[in-house]
């Protein structure tokens, strides 16, 4: 009875073994079908993982059309802005980059690839082919900082000329709105006849910002808290928020 019992328990053991064998047999067989019927198994794997893993409205084409596309402008912006010399006789153009922004004060100032080594001093007017975009405040060997004139600071104020259908106005660019993205221009008297649409210049007094160069046009008119005086706002086609290519303007007699 023992050696029945030892032998049923070697038997059911054997079993186990061979069943198992079987088993790894069959799983090994499904899987060299599918390799051999695939020849891509590995590829049907990355294959699923992708779908998994990447958005099925991924259009590579229209990706590569948005990089065109932005190349392109790029292109036009350096080509505008070479294009500056021809108005600014008088000046020699040193063209910059800009390389670090801050984001706690984006609207306020940043700093160019361009510096002492290259000609730059402290006042010079920064521009680009859409207009004034402020004045260097401070320079090292090869950077500058260059304050916007988006920069909401009591010091930051430009005498301005607006032109009229008619005639031409003072007043004094003060502020700028960050909501709206509207230049401030102040000092303007009650009584002169400005429309929206007028073009604003600066007008050179004080000998800092060299005359006629374009500010915006005017988008909205109001009158100041005592009613004495018109307050503009005024559209700049500089995009402040997403500058890169500018020119720093040196006097003539400074080369």
């Amino acid at each position: 009875m023992k050696k029945w019992k030892k032998y049923t328990r070697r038997n059911q053991k054997e079993t186990r073994i061979y069943l198992f064998i079987l088993f790894l047999l069959i799983i090994s067989f499904i899987f060299s079908s599918y390799f051999l019927e695939k020849s891509t198994f590995f590829q049907d794997i990355g294959s699923m993982i992708t779908k998994c893993f990447i958005p099925k409205n991924v259009n590579y084409q229209n990706a590569t059309s948005l990089q065109e596309q932005s190349l392109k402008e790029e292109v036009a912006e350096l080509k505008n802005l070479l294009d500056l010399k021809e108005n600014m006789a008088g000046y020699e153009l040193i063209y910059t980059t800009v390389v670090n922004r801050n984001q706690d004060y984006w609207f306020y100032n940043l700093t160019v690839d361009k510096g002492k080594k290259d000609g730059v001093e402290v006042d010079m007017i920064v521009v680009n082919q859409d207009g004034l975009v402020g004045r260097v405040i401070e320079t090292h060997n090869h950077t500058s900082i260059v304050k916007l004139i988006s920069a909401n600071d009591s010091l930051n104020k430009i005498a301005v000329d607006v032109v009229s259908s008619d005639s031409t106005y003072k007043g004094i660019l003060s502020g700028y709105d960050l909501v709206n993205n509207k230049i401030l221009i102040t000092s303007i008297r009650s009584s002169s006849d400005i429309q929206e649409g007028d073009t604003v210049l600066t007008n050179g007094i004080g000998n800092l910002f060299p005359s006629g160069i374009m500010v915006g046009t005017v988008s909205e008119i109001t009158s100041d808290d005592l009613g004495v005086s018109k307050v503009l706002k005024v559209d700049s086609k500089v995009d402040f928020e997403n500058l890169r290519y500018l020119a720093i303007l040196k006097r003539g007699n400074e080369s």
